[in-house]
């Protein structure tokens, strides 16, 4: 075996032009190599090289094989632990061909995890560097590696059968970085000049290609201009050094080997390339460069399934909306690609036929996040279909789509139904057009933060792949926006007098869920899975406060009877109210429109008449306004600003609005609009000359929408009742303005003496429950306690008649004196043998954060009590964590890592997997969690789900900084032709 040493011999102060005993420093790039003048070459250590040894927990096995001891031609060979065959990946390092070592830490550290989580056998070759081996030695050393393995696999060689017998030489993949990059571009070149059968048994299935180092003799814009990390280590002068000790001696960078795409380059229409795929990032020198590259590949290996595209070119935009963001997120790129002039069409995913999928040959998907990672009601029949096992791979050949996710980072599952659509739609052949996008609610703009940047990358791809998707190109867009001639939605006002006696034979709760479904049924902002008719009605018999008036926060338990209706629930589910509106608010709307509201309109999508049962009865104006229009809470969306530019007849109105719907007014915007939580009745009174048509302001206002809760109670012990435990939302925005919650401060607002009718629909809840006999441990500091005061309840009644598993339940607050949430309930339960007495094998205890000098949070009791914690969790406990605060779910299972190896003595990396273990066998529930978390689980589960498919549709790369710990930087998803990754450079 053959290892490379890197030169300790250096001296720092020795600079260019000074005397050295080797003569005067000729080349030299600071802290990575100098030469001089007699030809020795200084190499700093600036990466340690190190041994085969592969951290245990892996399963991989490195080797380092010599394949060529004349010109000390030796690679390093990674080897998961198993009995499966498995693709070959060739990957070649980087380092401007000049230094770099397959020894180095960062390329070991790298190939290792990749060959254990992408499922792959992987040859790292260590070539020979220049300045003393001048290129071509580099491609010679390449090929001669790949033909190397040909013939180990034909003689059998029973010395290297560790790896052969585990590899799939019939499907070999190229890759490499940088100068890597380059050379496995090259090779494959060489390669592909050969007679198939000169290959046999190997067989090239593509390369990957990560930001690879060409150049040339003109500067590209980025070469010029681009903003580099600080700890970047290549910069135009670096190129231009690398350049000049690699080349043959004379050669300029326009030589075939520097720039592909040189006139005296072949062309790479004329070269038998395989599929491959290329990462850009956009904070490299050479991203111009890349993209130059990539434009020529993607015209040069045209797909047969471009063509298909050509007879049918359209785009079809499909989204599964559960709140209408989705919606809202696929009607602008619908708008956005019409306006560069491409024939487009958006579509509810249970509008359209999933088995014509393959008939289709550009997707778009917007897809939202419901609950714990569930899919929107509007697609769960569509994504039923997808999970068939009969497609096959094969089903979507030929199709390209993209996926873009909405989602809240507060989640650990966040934007899960957006990666597995992607998922799914590559194991079933379909090719993306553009790594999938991820919009969080949790960032300043929202989705839109992150809808912006991946929308200009989409069309930019889609015009690569075929240019007739926008004939002017993928920047032009329409100077000024044509409206449509008419809105989406059209309305029809009635005669006051044929129907002011609609409702004089029905009772006062039967006209309001008849109004309740006319005006739901007609709103545009609804889906088809939305029930338009409220479950039942409830009437408030409790409005009580849990908290202290001074304690700076409101926090009520409200308790509702059933009214006329037979209703059941179980512990866990929630209740969806729909909040009512100030009557204030409403009428000033309406004055501000200059509407009628004693008229009766129905409302109906243009063009139809009768499009839902009952639309064609009509409702009071004024109703409809009340029930589906949310005027007064919710911020309006960008797409208004722009319709409303049309409408106002103020110049400087128009120019403001024109600004806030443009990209370059979205950070303004967001301070005036989403960050003031700015109403539709504000920005109408701030814009007093816009006269906007009542079409328009129905299909723009945004839907109102019902707010769940976590139901509080147990249907077993409160037969026709539900509860709930509220938070009352109150803030103060950047401008000092008083805000609330409009639910929450509507309940609270409400007097248990009035009879006002509350809409509300139930749902099963994210939180099952297992069967009595299982033990359960609940963490729920504040209002997190709400679905356990159910469980708790439910518990009670059934240790009546039957033995009943131990229930441990950790409470937080910040007083015992002003916010201590149902003390007088919890105290009552933990003793005298209640189900969560210490005498029972649970228990009860608080953590007050405020009532001592130092902080005592629920993760502190867990670990005063972790013997016990560790006692049901070995007994089979099921754990549920609730809560609202930014890092308690983190610290939380922190503690869970600590207590189990405490408590085991295993080390904190096995207790980790066994909770990860835990919530795969459905007994580890979170009901919301924050970023902290999910980097600690999020990660485990997404390497676990890596694949590396043969067809090279899936490939996963894990990206590490040379000069701080590994970290994820991107999962790439692969095009058959190529791949455009927008990350930090890598470089």
């Amino acid at each position: 075996m053959t290892t490379i040493s890197l030169d300790p011999r250096l001296s720092l102060s020795v600079s260019k032009n000074h005397h050295h005993h080797h003569g005067v420093v000729m080349e030299e790039i600071e802290g990575l190599i100098r030469v001089y003048k007699d030809g020795h070459v200084e190499r700093p250590p600036i990466v340690p090289n190190v041994s085969v040894a592969v951290a245990s927990e892996l399963g991989v096995t490195a080797k380092d094989v010599v394949i060529d001891k004349f010109t000390n031609l030796w690679a390093r060979f990674y080897v998961t632990n198993c009995n499966k065959k498995l693709p070959l990946l060739v990957y070649f390092h980087g380092g401007g061909f000049c230094v770099g070592s397959s020894s180095w830490s960062c390329y070991h550290d790298f190939l290792a995890k990749l060959a254990s989580k992408a499922g792959c056998l992987i040859m790292s070759v260590n070539y020979r560097l220049a300045p003393e081996n001048r290129l071509p030695a580099a491609y010679e050393d390449g090929f001669k590696a790949v033909m190397w393995v040909k013939q180990q696999a034909m003689i059998s060689s029973n010395e290297l059968k560790w790896w052969l017998n585990q590899c799939n030489i019939s499907s070999m993949f190229l890759a490499g970085d940088s100068a890597g990059a380059n050379i496995a571009h090259h090779v494959a070149t060489q390669l592909g000049s050969l007679e198939p059968s000169t290959l046999k048994p190997l067989c090239l299935k593509g390369t990957i290609l990560i930001q690879p180092f060409f150049g040339g003799e003109a500067r590209t814009q980025s070469e010029k201009h681009a903003i580099q990390p600080s700890n970047s280590a290549l910069s135009a002068s670096a190129s231009d050094t690398y350049w000049q000790l690699s080349l043959p001696v004379g050669a300029n960078r326009d030589h075939p080997w520097c720039n592909p795409l040189a006139k005296s380059a072949t062309k790479l229409g004329d070269l038998k390339l395989p599929p491959t795929m290329i990462c850009i990032s956009d904070m490299d020198i050479l991203k111009d460069r890349n993209l130059e590259f990539c434009a020529a590949m993607s015209s040069a290996v045209r797909r047969t399934s471009d063509t298909a595209m050509e007879d049918k070119l359209k785009l079809v935009i499909l989204y599964g909306s559960q709140t209408g963001n989705a919606l809202d997120a696929a009607e602008r790129l619908g708008r956005e690609a019409e306006r560069r002039g491409c024939p487009v069409t958006v579509l509810s995913v249970d509008e359209f036929d999933a088995s014509s999928l393959p008939n289709e040959k550009t997707l778009v998907f917007v897809v939202s996040t419901t609950g714990q990672g569930d899919t929107p009601d509007s697609m769960k029949v569509f994504w039923r279909f997808l999970l068939q096992r009969n497609l096959g791979q094969h089903w979507l050949d030929g199709v390209h789509y993209a996926v873009f996710g909405l989602g809240d980072s507060g989640y650990q599952k966040y934007n899960l139904v957006a990666k597995k659509l992607d998922k799914r739609l590559a194991d079933l052949g379909a090719v993306a057009i553009v790594e999938r996008g991820l919009g969080d609610d949790q960032h300043p703009s929202g989705y839109e933060g992150a809808l912006d940047p991946w929308m200009s990358s989409l069309w930019k791809m889609l015009y690569l792949k075929n240019p007739k998707f926008f004939p002017k190109g993928p920047d032009f867009v329409v100077p000024e926006m044509k409206l449509m001639d008419q809105p989406k939605i059209q309305i029809t006002y009635h005669d006051v007098e044929k129907v002011h006696t609609q409702f004089s034979t029905t009772t006062d709760l039967k006209s309001n869920e008849m109004q309740i479904e006319r005006a739901r049924s007609m709103s545009p902002g609804k889906f088809s899975h939305d029930k338009n008719r409220p479950d039942c009605f409830l009437k408030m018999i409790r409005n009580d406060p849990l908290t202290r008036a001074d304690s700076g926060k409101d926090v009520r338990h409200f308790e509702f009877e059933v009214l006329s209706s037979v209703i059941e629930y179980e512990v866990g589910d929630v209740l969806e109210v729909l909040p009512g509106q100030s009557p204030v608010a409403v009428d000033a709307f309406i004055q501000r429109c200059n509407l009628n509201p004693n008229s009766y309109i129905t409302v109906h999508p243009r063009g139809t008449q009768n499009h839902i049962v009952n639309s064609n009865v009509p409702i009071q104006l004024k109703t409809f306004v009340e029930l589906t229009m949310d005027v007064a809470s919710a911020s309006p969306r960008r797409y208004l600003f722009e319709v409303m530019s049309f409408f106002a007849s103020a110049q400087h109105e128009k120019e403001r609005l024109q600004y806030f719907a443009s990209p370059e007014g979205r950070d303004d915007l967001y301070q005036y609009n989403q960050k003031e939580r700015r109403t539709v009745l504000e920005v109408l009174e701030d814009f007093p000359s816009v006269q906007m048509p009542f079409e328009w302001l129905v299909q723009l206002v945004p839907t109102l929408k019902t707010r769940a809760f976590s139901i509080s109670s147990s249907h077993s012990a409160h037969p026709n009742q539900v509860h709930l435990t509220v938070n009352v939302v109150s803030w103060t925005t950047p401008f000092k303005r008083k805000r609330t919650g409009l639910c929450s401060a509507w309940l609270a607002g409400l007097d248990p003496q009035q009879r006002v009718n509350i809409p509300v629909w139930f749902r099963k809840g994210s939180l099952p429950v297992p069967p009595p006999s299982l033990p359960l441990i609940l963490i729920g500091p504040g209002t997190g306690c709400a679905p356990f005061r159910g469980f708790v309840e439910e518990r009670a009644l059934q240790s009546i008649s039957d033995s009943t598993a131990p229930v441990l339940f950790f409470f937080g607050c910040r007083n015992e004196d002003n916010d201590f949430l149902y003390r007088d309930f919890w105290l009552s339960h933990s003793q005298n043998g209640g189900v969560l007495s210490e005498d029972k094998g649970g228990g009860f205890y608080v953590a007050f954060s405020r009532d001592q000098p130092q902080k005592v949070y629920v993760q502190h009791k867990m670990q005063e009590h972790s013997k016990r914690v560790w006692n049901l969790l070995s007994n089979g406990a099921t754990v549920y964590v609730a809560g609202s605060s930014t890092k308690m779910p983190s610290d939380v299972f922190t503690s869970f890592e600590e207590i189990i190896s405490k408590e085991c003595e295993v080390p904190q990396e096995a207790a980790m997997r066994w909770l990860r273990t835990l919530e795969k066998a459905g007994a580890l529930y979170c009901l919301v969690f924050k970023n902290s978390f999910m980097g600690k689980l999020d990660f485990l589960s997404e390497l676990e789900s890596w694949c590396f498919n043969h067809g090279l549709r899936t490939v996963f790369l894990i990206i590490e900084s040379f000069s701080s710990e590994p970290k994820l930087e991107a999962d790439v998803l692969s095009s058959p032709a190529l791949f455009l990754l927008r990350s930090n450079s890598l470089r």
